[in-house]
């Protein structure tokens, strides 16, 4: 069930900033997120590609490439991931916190059988429970059969669940989803979002899930954050932020949704490019796209704004209009 508006938060996330590059001239992947995440909570991060949303998670359980640079806290349980020990941090992975990664070709050995890979996080995790009941946990066919196959025999959907039976294996308390729906047909992938949700209703953990995928969160998802160019833009109530979107940004990834009619589909593109990284500008970096753009907004960041029970978006428009 999803959290208790008043529970105490599992994830704080505070300021938490993720540079690349000279220190004189950085590149930031992520700019000033903070966001907090409850027990029990499924959280959606969208956008499109290069907005930080995968940086972010990788900051979060600490896969960054070493030359990448963090500041800004991110408070699990009171402890701050960004500073624990490799050691401590190591601890944790798999127990506490386990991600499931985009790509389960990448991300399972095809030299090994599923068995042999399943066993071996067992042996590191220290799970009671049988290869067998791990992937029956997630509904895959034929477990047994299963266990003696390589990677490529199986389809992608069910390489989906033999990753989700590994990184829950343990139960954890956070479970970080990245693109889990990529590269998958609708049917497989509304059970791959079902199998999340169950997830999330039996053993009470909060999970995170990374996509560019608007549909998934509407179905999937308690809550969503917006990201554009490293930065948070929107956040509230799944339902609240697709009703009434209130940063121009957000109106034109759900306007871009495909819309049906009988005897075409619709796609409406958002115009003008991602900005590069390295040369952002000092206001809002969705300016240049942004039909609604201020003056303001090419010269000054934007803070945010409450727009509604839990909601606040980071645009001078919507201050405008409050």
């Amino acid at each position: 069930m999803p959290p208790d508006d008043a529970a105490s938060p599992i994830l704080t996330v505070r300021h938490l900033t993720v540079a690349f590059g000279p220190a004189h001239q950085p590149v930031r992947a992520v700019s000033d997120a903070s966001f907090a995440l409850a027990a029990g909570e499924i959280l959606g991060i969208a956008g499109e590609s290069g907005s930080g949303k995968t940086t972010l998670c990788a900051a979060l359980i600490r896969t960054l490439p070493r030359l990448a640079r963090t500041a800004g806290e991110a408070l699990f349980d009171g402890r701050d991931l960004l500073r624990l020990s490799e050691r401590e941090m190591s601890a944790l992975r798999g127990s506490e916190i386990a991600m499931v990664l985009q790509n389960p070709m990448t991300s399972l050995d095809p030299l090994f059988t599923i068995g042999n890979q399943i066993d071996e996080v067992r042996r590191e995790r220290r799970v009671a429970l049988s290869a067998v009941e791990l992937l029956r946990r997630v509904h895959l066919t034929a477990p047994e059969l299963r266990l003696r196959q390589y990677p490529h025999q199986l389809s992608g959907g069910m390489r989906q669940r033999v990753l989700t039976a590994m990184a829950t294996a343990a139960v954890p308390r956070l479970l970080i989803a990245d693109e889990p729906t990529t590269a998958l047909d609708a049917s497989i992938q509304d059970e791959i979002l079902l199998l999340f949700r169950e997830i999330r209703d039996t053993a009470g953990c909060a999970i995170i899930i990374v996509t560019h995928d608007l549909a998934a969160i509407r179905r999937l998802c308690d809550r969503v954050i917006v990201m554009y160019a490293g930065r948070i833009v929107e956040e509230g109530p799944t339902g609240d932020i697709f009703r009434t979107p209130r940063h121009p940004y957000t109106r034109a990834l759900l306007a871009s949704l495909p819309r049906f009619t009988a005897d075409e589909v619709i796609l409406q593109a958002i115009p003008g490019q991602v900005p590069n990284l390295a040369e952002l500008p000092a206001g809002c970096a969705f300016a240049d796209r942004c039909t609604l753009v201020l003056d303001r907004c090419r010269r000054e960041q934007p803070v945010a704004v409450a727009a509604g029970d839990r909601r606040r978006v980071f645009c001078w428009q919507a201050e405008a209009d409050t």
